[in-house]
């Protein structure tokens, strides 16, 4: 089995708009690690900063398009990580742009005994006052976490991996590519040279499916209708249907992911999602994270999202909603959701948002409107079983 890592808390210091947060993001009945959570407030209360932060904690190669405050190059950013069956600790500079290797500091669990770590937030330190104060708890080289499976999909980016994929071109592009050189690669291999291109290519494709059928189903499922993909053109049509730039970038950040799930199918990583409402149809933005989740199946994957939409924020529980909203004197403060489970979209806005009856004051209504969209937009159950085999069966036959 893999590694398993997993964020459980993050304590951001001197970064704006934080003065001084600690988040804690385990579930309050277990202790674990939560496996979904998504972060909500209203504006400039810190949901993208966080966001970016908790992908920065995974991923030193950051999305263009992440804020990075002014303050950042003298915060403290500290996330705890639960580690197999350990904690460890990461202590870095808050700034995603001007960070390196050298300001990332792993800090195993001694650390709490040290005076002052129970008390950070009386007199919130940047990074070198933590440094210097706490680094002698540092984890050798060999002992930090290895770089997990991690994705961010954001208003204009979608980095998978650290690599980023513009357009759906492109992206087709990559894979008709990468397919010819594995080909390429596989008929050198001394046990093929005895064989014909024939029985060559029966071989290859039994011991390494292509990914595209797969992804044809899935896009498939996605618009409830058939699919097709030219390898030759990197293309899909019918065109009309994926015309409209959401249905694009969908199609895209779906792709990426399962490709990364078919290259590492086995590795618990992290997927942040920001906005993922945009673009979408609010039949579609309601079922989003369950498509997400459809994708990454029984994968080990840690998801944080960052919405204004109270349609995203209903696919989570109270204990997932991470609030974000004034504190004392200049602080942000945190809390998790208030609207029960179950709750529909109307109640999220009016409890979770605080925004009164702006949807109407009948809750029924939301639930009609978006009534019809589902039928033309849900994931299909027996679909998403179907898929899941699919990827499940695809996945297990490339293991070596």
């Amino acid at each position: 089995m893999s590694d398993s890592l997993q964020i459980a808390r993050i304590l951001l210091s001197r970064l704006q708009p934080f003065s001084y947060c600690a988040i804690d993001l385990t579930d309050p009945e277990t202790g674990d690690p939560l496996t979904d959570v998504c972060l909500l407030g209203v504006d400039d209360a810190g949901k993208s900063v966080l966001l970016s932060q908790l992908c920065h904690s995974v991923d030193l190669a950051v999305p263009p398009d992440v804020p990075d405050p002014a303050s950042a190059r003298e915060a403290l950013v500290l996330t705890q990580f639960k580690w197999n069956d350990r904690l460890v600790y990461q202590a870095r500079r808050g700034s995603p742009r001007q960070n390196s290797p050298a300001d990332v500091l792993w800090l195993n669990e001694s650390v709490h005994e040290i005076d002052g770590w129970h008390d950070l937030g009386e007199n919130p330190p940047g990074f070198d006052e933590f440094r210097e104060r706490f680094g002698h708890c540092g984890l050798g080289e060999d002992e930090v976490p290895p770089q997990p499976p991690r994705a961010f999909f954001g208003a204009d980016s979608s980095l998978v991996d650290s690599c980023d994929t513009k357009t759906l071109h492109a992206f087709l592009e990559s894979i008709v590519d990468e397919r010819e050189r594995e080909y390429r690669s596989f008929l050198e291999l001394p046990e093929n040279r005895e064989r014909t291109v024939a029985e060559a290519e029966e071989e290859f494709e039994t011991a390494r499916p292509s990914l595209l059928p797969v992804l044809q189903d899935l896009w498939s499922s996605m618009l409830h209708k058939p699919i097709r993909i030219n390898p030759e053109k990197c293309a899909v049509s019918p065109a009309a249907d994926v015309a409209a730039r959401g249905a694009q970038s969908l199609l895209l950040r779906t792709g990426c992911l399962l490709r990364q799930c078919f290259r590492r199918p086995d590795e618990a990583g992290f997927l942040f999602l920001d906005e993922p409402e945009t673009g979408l149809h609010p039949a579609a933005a309601l079922n989003v994270v369950k498509l997400y989740r459809s994708i990454l199946g029984t994968r080990r994957t840690q998801l944080f999202a960052a919405t204004h939409s109270p349609l995203i924020a209903s696919q989570f529980s109270p204990q997932q909603r991470v609030r974000l909203g004034s504190g004392d004197g200049d602080r942000v403060a945190a809390s998790r959701g208030i609207a029960p489970e179950g709750s529909d979209p109307n109640q999220i806005l009016k409890r979770d948002f605080e925004i009164e009856e702006a949807l109407g004051k009948k809750t029924s209504s939301v639930e009609q409107t978006l009534q019809a969209g589902r039928a033309a937009h849900d994931i299909d159950e027996q679909d998403e079983d179907e898929l899941a085999d699919l990827i499940d069966e695809a996945s297990w036959v490339r293991k070596p």
